[in-house]
């Protein structure tokens, strides 16, 4: 890791200027040789220099001095090196603090003994070893191994998906998109829950077992919930057990993964005047800010199970598998290949540009890393056994579809720390449910003691949360509207109800659309009037667009001189000699005001007669309204799962919803987007809902007597002393909030019955979600803690308890890790709870990210989400001939400038300086473009799935919307009843830009059936014409056209 990326740490680039040195280690000075480096921003004693800037922990490590006469702050290392800060104006770090690499300390400055600008400006960085004896910070920073920041997490799923039926009885996996799914199955828990367990004790996590499994498809596996790394994990060769004194075994798995993830804030839009000036390129910028979490995955499966046969897959993490040369590879000619010894046969070796290189027989055993520029190619990174030819070949790749995998097999029974990350994505399995029997389910004569699966997931940060929430909430601040997925209802939020109706529409009157009218919602505006049939020659001035003549008739059918009717459709499919017997016109003659109704009253046609509807002279909701429901704690919810919907005159939207009230019980009422009290839009980056909580200081022993106090087999004279030593937890900031939430009876009493009817009522259930909670990790020592019980654990139990802590203790990880990968060796860190985490972050990624608003069966056509798949579509491609550089769905650089592909991508959400590198490939095509994508494809990695979802939806679509509606339009301008563009069936417009897609326009011959405006009859054309049907394969638009 070069010095530089040290000094970076220390001091951030800061709107674009960077650190730089200023005084060497060991340079000759008046005072001797210099004993650290000397550095500060660019721009000498001007600027950002003045403005005493944050300066940041260069190391992970224990602070053991602050102050003295030059401002120092150190801090010792894992290995036992001072690093060793000076001339800090202030210090916001104190002796015994454990930091992390990048945590501020304080502020740059000039202090000396004669005072706080005795010297200019600066940081000087010096470093001791062990013994005392100085060291020079950069060349300790460059002989260390990089730093390679933790990639972003870009995807985030739950950890487990649900088992569905579909209509034809298969039952398939589906992912969860309702947190309240997750609710539901964690009411119907046993114990472990969130933050406070069954058992009164503190709990950093969740769990789920046989009972959540009714609900959740967790024979699968515990999913990763995030893109991420895993640092650690741990598997236990056979479970222990746990032999408690009055009871039988007790079988439990110590075994773990822990993932690390980065969630980065996505950058915020670029301001004009801010884009590269004079051919400079703008995207050396400073890293967003970002949040470095963890998620931990507890209890998992042991290796016998795996060992024995089982079916369940078997973690990636735990190893490179090892490709052995399959007994069907068979190349064996020595003219091509002159490495292979006589009789030999095998697998020819070949270098990068794809040329024989060398050769490995049948069996020998290989690991593989990247896949190289030749599709199906992988670098051979090591030989396990047997020798390939010529001995001491690098650089060589093997075609992977002639190797056997095998899986490897874990370490077991102790912490593996890794001293590189492996790279894991949202979805990946992280293992299987293990075993966790209590003290209950040992008891050999109850009904319980059996087989207890169980998993716990836990999420949590060192970092300082409170911070980035900050930074976070004020860059939602700066996004655009669409980042706005959220619908916020605060605590005291008053929804609004509809008031009464005022009028009524008697069944002899006719109703029709009113042009004003919003195409959707609960309540339509409508004009009523009375229905007459006319000659068609006596109307003139048709608008296609409202379907009215230049006297404000409306038209509703066609009549024919015998007065049969037929709808406009129907009309429109008619040829010329078919139109001509219908020569009357079906009207509505409106009158008086526009009125609203329900929507739902009205009939598929653009008119109803014969039904009396009741109707409101003015749209129903108004933000005045004080009588509806109260939200008593706030509510959050993903606009997209809102099913409810209405829109006010003006365009605004409303949505029905439900909140609880302060009597406990759920009420609905309607919230709108905007100009109501307490109600808004927000984005997952304005953290909606969420609160910190401190309960660093209830311990163990305070909780128990807590619990005990209140338990209602505890004596009278008991209950005063176990509650006085309980004091410090009852009334700490966690219960008092946790009181507020769920204490329904408000006996002070958290019992599993309350938390589990709390997290049966979707408002209580989320806001405990929502929770984020300063606490001890339960993974971590020192057991003193735990050793606090034994005087309040009564005599019958203490030999039962003395077993139990044996237990804790084995469970324990944090002392093993502490110090390593961004972790504290403080463990007091900040714990989230996973579903309300997820909740929160998984609108802007995961699998609605391959959803898009329209032109799905073109999304779809354009590739697919599957990594390592040819038709892979968020790394860089190149789909032949006079094709351009390609990422994402159909994002085509051929036409477009390097500026204008920076900009695209970075709005989209890709980091600067990556976006700078993709835009390269602008304005390339052909075989250029091929070559650059042969070149770039691997290092320049994905964009995630948001991001391509966004150049989708509002670069690459909307083009092919207006040329699709324009050439509609030029083809029914004159056709009398024919439906306006916006009135098609959904599908049916994409169709039509599906084609305008892949051919340049719908064809006139297809136009026909564009009109029609009915699906079956457009796939059948499809299906049945071949210019079209020789695609069906890859774009699948008949199917697409059925599809509900």
């Amino acid at each position: 890791m070069p010095f530089s990326e040290a000094m970076a740490r220390v001091l951030p680039a800061h709107n674009g200027v960077d650190a730089h040195i200023t005084g060497e280690y060991g340079e000759a000075r008046a005072s001797g040789l210099h004993g650290g480096v000397d550095f500060n921003y660019v721009g000498g004693q001007s600027g950002v220099n003045l403005t005493h800037p944050p300066v940041h922990a260069p190391i992970a490590g224990e602070v053991t001095f602050v102050g003295g006469q030059y401002g120092t702050i150190k801090i010792l290392d894992s290995e036992g090196y001072s690093h060793e800060i000076l001339h800090t104006n202030t210090q916001s770090v104190s002796v015994g603090a454990d930091v992390s690499a990048g945590d501020p300390i304080g502020t740059m400055g000039g202090r000396g003994p004669n005072g706080a600008s005795q010297y200019a400006q600066h940081v000087h960085y010096q470093m001791k070893d062990a013994a005392g004896k100085r060291v020079s910070p950069q060349q300790w920073w460059d002989n260390r191994p990089s730093s390679m920041p933790v990639p972003a997490s870009s995807a985030f799923v739950y950890p487990f998906q649900k088992l569905e039926t579909t209509e034809d009885g298969i039952r398939k996996y589906v992912d969860v998109v309702d947190p309240q799914t997750y609710y539901s199955a964690l009411a119907k828990a046993e114990d472990g829950f969130y933050p406070i367990g069954a058992n009164g004790q503190w709990h950093g996590g969740i769990h789920f077992g046989s009972q959540t499994g009714a609900t959740l498809a967790q024979d699968a596996g515990i999913r990763c919930i995030a893109d991420g790394e895993v640092i650690a994990y741990r598997v236990d060769s056979n479970y222990p057990t746990v032999a408690y004194d009055s009871y039988g075994p007790a079988t439990y798995s110590t075994g773990f993964v822990l993932v690390r993830h980065r969630l980065q804030l996505p950058p915020a839009p670029e301001k004009s005047g801010t884009a590269a000036v004079n051919g400079t390129d703008n995207t050396q910028k400073e890293e967003e800010p970002s949040l470095l979490l963890h998620s931990l995955y507890m209890h998992l499966q042991h290796w016998e199970d795996y060992r024995a046969g089982t079916k369940k897959a078997r973690p990636a993490y735990w190893g490179d598998a090892v490709y052995a040369v399959a007994e069907f590879a068979n190349d064996a000619d020595r003219g091509k290949n002159p490495h292979i010894p006589e009789d030999g046969i095998g697998l020819n070796l070949r270098d990068a540009d794809g040329q024989i290189a060398g050769y490995a027989p049948r069996g020998v055993k290989l690991t593989l890393g990247e896949e190289g520029k030749k599709r199906g190619y992988y670098a051979v990174t090591g030989v396990v056994s047997g020798e390939v030819l010529p001995a001491g070949l690098t650089g060589a790749y093997a075609y992977k579809k002639e190797l056997t995998e095998t899986p490897a097999d874990p370490a077991t029974d102790r912490v593996v720390v890794l001293d590189k990350p492996i790279g894991v994505k949202a979805g990946d399995v992280m293992g299987h449910l293990g075993q966790y029997q209590r003290y209950v389910d040992a008891n050999p004569l109850g009904s319980s003691c059996s087989e207890r699966p169980l998993v716990q997931l836990d999420v949590f940060t060192c970092d300082d949360v409170e911070a980035f929430i900050a930074q976070s909430r004020e860059r939602a601040g700066e996004l655009d509207e669409r980042h706005k997925i959220l619908l916020l209802v605060e605590a005291g939020a008053k929804l609004a109800l509809p008031t009464k109706a005022d009028q009524r529409i008697a069944e002899s009157d006719g109703v029709v659309l009113d042009a004003t009218s919003p195409k959707t919602g609960q309540w339509a505006k409508v004009r009523k009037g009375s229905v007459q049939v006319v000659g068609k020659a006596g109307l003139t001035g048709y608008t296609t667009a409202t379907r009215t003549y230049s006297n404000g008739d409306v038209l509703s059918r066609m009549v024919d001189a015998r007065g049969n009717a037929i709808e406009v459709d129907a009309y429109n499919a008619l040829p010329a000699a078919g139109k001509a017997a219908y020569t009357q016109r079906e009207v509505l003659v409106p009158s008086g005001d526009a009125v609203w109704v329900e929507r739902g009253m009205l009939g598929e046609g653009p008119l109803m007669t014969g039904r009396s509807l009741e109707a409101w002279s003015a749209f129903p909701l108004s933000t005045s309204d004080s009588e509806g429901p109260e939200a008593a704690v706030p509510r959050v919810f993903a606009v997209k799962s809102l099913q409810e919907i209405a829109t006010d005159p003006d365009g605004t939207r409303w949505w029905r919803v439900m909140v609880g009230s302060a009597d406990g019980k759920g009420r609905s009422g309607w919230a709108r987007e905007k100009g109501q009290a307490r109600v808004r839009l927000c984005t997952p980056w304005d953290w909606p809902g969420f609160e910190l909580v401190t309960a660093d200081d209830i311990t163990p022993a305070a909780l128990y007597a807590n619990h005990v106090a209140k338990h209602p087999r505890t004596r009278k004279d008991e209950q005063s002393k176990f509650a006085a030593q309980g004091a410090s937890a009852e009334s700490s900031q966690l219960f008092t909030r946790l009181y507020e939430l769920i204490d329904r009876d408000g006996d002070k009493k958290l019992v599993a019955t309350e938390i589990r009817r709390a997290l049966s009522q979707p408002w209580l259930a989320e806001a405990l979600s929502r929770l984020i909670v300063r606490h001890d990790s339960e993974w971590a020592g020192p057991m003193d803690k735990w050793d606090a019980l034994d005087e309040l654990i009564p005599e019958a139990r203490k030999a039962d308890w003395t077993q139990e802590k044996k237990r804790i203790e084995s469970l324990f990880w944090w002392d093993e890790l502490k110090g390593t990968h961004e972790l504290r060796k403080n463990s007091s860190i900040i714990h989230l709870h996973p579903v309300g985490f997820v909740a929160n972050f998984l609108s802007t990624t995961g699998r609605d990210c391959l959803t898009v608003a329209q032109g799905q069966v073109t999304f779809d056509a354009e590739g697919n989400n599957t990594p390592g798949n040819a038709y892979y579509s968020r790394v860089l491609h190149w789909p032949g001939g006079a094709s351009g550089v390609t990422i994402g769905r159909g994002y085509d650089m051929k036409e477009r400038s390097e500026s204008a592909v920076r900009q695209h991508l970075t709005s989209a959400g890709v980091a600067r300086e990556v976006a700078g590198k993709f835009s390269k490939g602008a304005g390339l095509s052909g075989v250029d473009a091929k070559r650059f994508v042969a070149d770039n494809k691997i290092t320049l990695g994905e964009i995630s799935c948001e991001a391509q979802k966004i150049l989708f939806e509002d670069i690459v679509y909307p083009s092919y919307v207006q040329a699709a509606k324009k050439k509609y339009e030029m083809a029914v301008k004159d056709n009398d009843g024919a439906q306006p563009w916006d009135s098609l069936d959904q599908k049916i417009r994409d169709i039509a830009v599906d084609l305008t897609y892949q051919q340049g326009s719908v064809w006139n011959r297809q136009m026909r059936y564009i009109k029609a405006n009915d699906r079956e009859s457009l796939a059948v054309y499809i299906e049945t014409t071949s210019e079209l049907s020789q695609y069906e394969k890859g774009r699948r638009r008949a199917a697409y056209l059925r599809s509900q």
